[in-house]
């Protein structure tokens, strides 16, 4: 008999919420939200990329983004719940907000190994339902998500 058990990927990972939007009020999604953000940007500001041609970027919208990282013991799923309880008490307004802005649900892992699996249970499902966030997997280069250029 088989038995069942999830993946524990060894390597690293990030868990991330990433807003997006026109004209964010990032002083107001900072207090709302209560966590020490990672990154935050205005439409307008550049980035220079460390990586190809080097060409400064130009934001064409707000960013307000948090992120959490993947314990080496800890599956995905863990790792995904224990970032989405440190929303519970923002559920209400990350829904309304999802309403007039872009909320991301990034999930980045850098497995030591070649094949991985992604895992949500029931308990993660119902949080992400609770805060109205979509959950989408891609595999994209980093550099597209960066720029912006990821949905074109």
């Amino acid at each position: 008999m088989l038995s069942k058990g999830v993946l524990k990927l060894k390597g690293k990972g990030f868990i991330k919420l990433r807003i997006t939007g026109q004209d964010l009020n990032l002083e107001q999604i900072n207090k709302e939200l209560s966590q020490q953000l990672s990154l935050t940007y205005r439409k307008g500001d550049t980035y220079t990329p460390k990586f190809g041609d080097k060409q400064p970027i130009i934001y064409k919208e707000d960013c307000w983004l948090f992120d959490v990282e993947k314990q080496e013991d800890e599956t995905i799923e863990a790792t995904v719940y224990r970032f989405l309880t440190k929303f519970e008490k923002s559920k209400e307004y990350i829904n309304k907000l999802s309403q007039k802005a872009e909320l991301t649900l990034w999930v980045s892992v850098y497995p030591d190994n070649e094949q991985s699996n992604i895992h949500l249970e029931n308990k993660t499902l119902k949080l992400l339902a609770d805060f109205g966030l979509v959950v989408d997997f891609d595999i994209m280069f980093l550099k597209d998500f960066y720029d912006g250029t990821y949905n074109q």
